[in-house]
């Protein structure tokens, strides 16, 4: 067996994770390495240990910094749930696997941050659904748990200003995803105490909102769903799905306040109540159906009709719904940077992931490394740097 490199540790774990991210076998990855396809599997069940050379190697082949294979991940402690996927079915296996991992990046860099900075807490989430997680909910069931959260929010019945800025305020960890694959939305689940969020922002506004209170409703309805639960019965996830979806319904417009609202079932309608709740047409009609306000015909004319004007893409008012997007993790590295709390290189150092893929979770433009910036005021700082 060769000997670990002096003063280098090598988890050949990270190796195998990796190489399957950027979509590679064995033999390809020896191949552009120059080595034996029998040394790659050597490294990664721990067998031996690359050269310092070898290990330069396989990070450029790989674009990930050699700290990946060698330093610290860091990681919030306590049980998890299984990763939620919006849209699953639609979703291939290698793009699900690779935003899987980006879901881990993402509580990899919050947990470095978690050094430095006191993040808002929200445990208050896991005590609105205490119940069997296996038992099946009904819609009365989910609508009392919307109401329950919205109560937990302090938020009332009305429209959400910007559900992404409420999330977040109460400690709900949000990153954007990388684009990988146009059908997937979002995904989820729960670490230890955290809620951790990953959506695609390339769709509109009303789409990202609803993509969010979806997964939303997997933390406060599913957090105590196992991996070896759905293991044990796959038709579980379709039903989790489902589940979600009503909550997102239910969340962002309470049932009261929709029949309060609803005149009748019209176009006209649900193009009022999309510019006042900021819900997609698609959306306000699913919410309609399932409290038996759109019979099964005239929600069949409403499909019907998106199919012919083209709404499946692009529904009217989309444009003029204001985005929303991720704030807190990119306020948090400004203010750590600005504040001389960490450097750039630090930074990119420490939390040994590809600098592109850094970017894009938190939310922040690379240029700024190179900009001055106005400072950001947050009183989120625990203290100074932190060498542990």
């Amino acid at each position: 067996m060769s000997r670990r490199p002096a003063n280098l540790s090598f988890y050949g774990e990270r190796l195998v994770e990796i190489r399957r991210f950027r979509g590679l076998s064995q033999t390809d990855l020896a191949s552009q390495v120059d080595i034996s396809r029998e040394m790659i599997r050597q490294y990664e069940i721990g067998k031996k240990y690359p050269s310092r050379l070898v290990l330069q190697q396989l990070a450029s082949q790989l674009k990930i910094p050699v700290s990946y294979f060698t330093g610290e991940l860091y990681a919030q402690p306590g049980d998890e749930t299984p990763v939620f996927f919006r849209k699953l079915q639609r979703t291939q296996v290698h793009a699900r696997d690779t935003l899987g991992m980006y879901q881990i990046w993402l509580e990899h860099l919050y947990s470095y941050f978690e050094k430095y900075v006191q993040f808002p807490r929200f445990e208050e989430l896991w005590m609105i659904n205490s119940g069997d997680p296996l038992e099946p909910l009904s819609q009365e069931e989910i609508e009392m748990y919307a109401t329950r959260a919205r109560n937990a929010l302090s938020i009332g019945l009305g429209p959400i200003s910007n559900v992404m800025l409420l999330l977040e305020k109460k400690g709900l960890v949000i990153g954007r995803a990388p684009k990988i694959d146009s059908d997937i939305d979002a995904c989820s689940r729960r670490k230890g105490v955290k809620g951790f969020v990953l959506l695609g922002l390339n769709k509109s506004a009303v789409r990202h909102r609803f993509d969010l209170a979806h997964e939303f409703g997997h933390l406060v309805l599913h957090h105590r769903i196992t991996a070896d639960d759905i293991s044990a019965n796959p038709p579980l996830q379709k039903r989790l799905e489902n589940e979600a979806n009503s909550f997102a319904g239910a969340f962002l417009i309470p049932r009261d306040s929709f029949l309060r609202d609803f005149i009748a079932p019209s176009v006209d309608t649900l193009l009022r109540m999309k510019s006042h709740w900021k819900v997609s047409l698609a959306a306000i009609a699913q919410r309609a159906h399932a409290l038996q306000l759109f019979n099964d015909g005239f929600m069949e004319k409403f499909q019907m009709q998106r199919s012919t004007r083209g709404w499946r893409l692009k529904e009217p008012l989309d444009d003029e719904i204001p985005s929303e997007t991720p704030t807190m993790l990119t306020k948090a590295v400004k203010l750590l940077i600005e504040q001389d709390v960490l450097s750039r290189v630090d930074l990119l150092r420490a939390v040994a992931l590809p600098q592109e893929d850094i970017y894009s979770l938190i939310g922040i433009d690379e240029k700024f490394f190179g900009q001055q910036q106005e400072p950001v005021k947050l009183k989120m700082i625990k203290g100074g740097r932190d060498d542990a």
